[in-house]
């Protein structure tokens, strides 16, 4: 906001302790209309898009509620359009697609405007200290409240603007904080307050949400500290169980999903599918690096100087069939650098980049 690198200091907008004093439905609705996992709000409280930055006096008095932030019209119009899209409105009760998180709600320049509102006196001389923002038409949507459709005051677009990385649902649950504890004077905020009711209601808290997650959303495990849990963007290209260990094989990552769908993960399908694979006796690696090295004129491929680093402990299911294979001779598109799928990566590197897996022919 104030344009400085240093004497910053960050502010938590929702604090950790919310999660005490709140009920477990009120947890839930937040998870359910941001797009989170069960557990997953313990997770967004602690990353960078609810914490804000200020010059360490502005910091405190915005902690102190002598000034509030909240989303200019646009911004306002932008997020409720999102929500409508994330997927958690209008669901059936077996409904157990994914929801959008609230973090894929980003400007393409990384930060949301919001309309600076003093209410103290000191407040009032932030602006005389630092450079601000006019509004722009397209921020008081150029003259209409979006929540009631009726003309705006032209006194409106005199509040200025600052930009932020954190994100609106923070802003709006720490300003209703604000507002419902701090006198305000005859300050006229109605013009944005009138959205802040609408977002909050439709965002999933507040005493008027009517949002209500289904019931096994609600009775889903929550996720803790030491979960083998992984969300769908960083499971991508992982293997999430532990080699060595079969007991691990049964337990899949438990998020956004009902213990009665077996359907609902994708590694469930995967581990059903493992069972189908024939199992062969398994062969030492060192027989696969044998044999990579007997190529004429070869150099080692990242995958096989991959597979020469594995520990010598037992394999996963999918490291077993990989090693069943090593006394086989390797397939011929193996010992080619040619342009399937690049020139410089095969399907092979891929296999074993991605799921410590070497490729091998059907067996006949």
């Amino acid at each position: 906001m104030t344009g400085d690198t240093k004497g910053l200091s960050s502010y938590r907008l929702i604090h950790p302790d919310f999660l005490t004093d709140a009920t477990e439905l009120e947890i839930s609705r937040m998870e359910w209309a941001w797009g989170l996992e069960r557990g997953g709000l313990e997770y967004y409280l602690r990353s960078p898009p609810n914490d804000i930055y200020f010059r360490t006096d502005i910091a405190k008095m915005y902690a102190a509620g002598e000034f509030v932030l909240l989303p200019t019209h646009q911004t306002y119009m932008k997020a409720m359009d999102f929500s409508l899209r994330a997927g958690f409105l209008e669901r059936d009760e077996d409904d157990y697609s994914p929801r959008r998180p609230l973090t894929a709600f980003r400007p393409s320049n990384g930060v949301y405007r919001y309309v600076f509102i003093p209410i103290t006196a000191a407040a009032r001389e932030i602006p005389h200290q630092i450079v601000m923002q006019s509004q722009t038409d397209a921020d008081w949507n150029g003259g209409v409240n979006p929540a009631t459709g009726k003309p705006l005051k032209p006194w409106v677009k005199d509040y200025l603007v600052v930009e932020s990385h954190s994100h609106p649902a923070s802003i709006c649950k720490f300003a209703r904080e604000i507002l419902d504890t701090r006198h305000r004077g005859p300050i006229d905020i109605t013009p944005w307050t009138s959205c802040l009711w609408r977002f909050e209601r439709q965002w999933g808290f507040g005493e008027f949400t009517v949002i209500k997650p289904p019931q096994w959303f609600i009775d889903d495990v929550e996720r803790v500290d030491d979960d083998e849990n992984l969300s769908e963007s960083e499971a991508t290209g992982y293997w999430p169980l532990t080699c060595g260990n079969d007991d691990l094989h049964d337990r899949v990552p438990g998020y956004a999903t009902s213990s009665s769908t077996d359907d609902s993960q994708g590694s469930t399908r995967v581990l059903q599918w493992l069972e189908t694979v024939p199992r062969r006796k398994s062969r030492p690696v060192r027989a696969s690096r044998k044999h990579a090295t007997a190529l004429p004129h070869q150099t080692p491929r990242r995958s096989q100087r991959l597979a020469s680093k594995m520990p010598n402990s037992q394999a996963s299911p999918a490291r077993q069939a990989d090693s069943a294979e090593s006394c086989r001779s390797l397939p011929g598109w193996l010992e080619q650098n040619g342009h399937f799928p690049t020139h410089l990566f095969t399907s092979n590197d891929w296999a074993m980049f991605c799921y410590g897996a070497q490729l091998s022919q059907d067996e006949v």
